[in-house]
């Protein structure tokens, strides 16, 4: 699928950026249960994203957090279940992580 138009403009290329962005949307839609318009990440969701497509940054996070910990950090209105905002939370912070590393290497 293209991206949205009022997202992205159809040019023959996206950016690398707007490609990443696009990226992340479609993991995100890849993993989340849809009940009617919203769709979200319940706990086994976003182990098997965390698991498939973070693999370097799940093996981590066996070291200093666990799933459940994350999960109720990230659960920003306690609903159970991961929005996309509250999966971009998330995202963010593992960008944080790798960019620190990259910094300092």
């Amino acid at each position: 699928p293209r991206p949205a138009p009022y997202c992205f403009s159809f040019r023959e290329e996206l950016s690398m950026l707007e490609t990443a962005m696009f990226a992340i949307c479609k993991v995100f839609h890849k993993y989340c249960n849809v009940e009617g318009n919203t769709c979200k990440l319940k706990k086994p969701e976003l182990k098997e994203l965390i698991n498939n497509e973070l693999p370097q940054f799940a093996r981590q996070m066996q070291d200093s957090w666990t799933l459940d910990q994350l999960f109720t950090n990230v659960d920003e209105d306690g609903d159970l279940q991961i929005s996309f905002q509250e999966f971009i939370t998330l995202f963010s912070m593992v960008i944080v992580t790798c960019y620190k590393a990259y910094v300092h290497d």
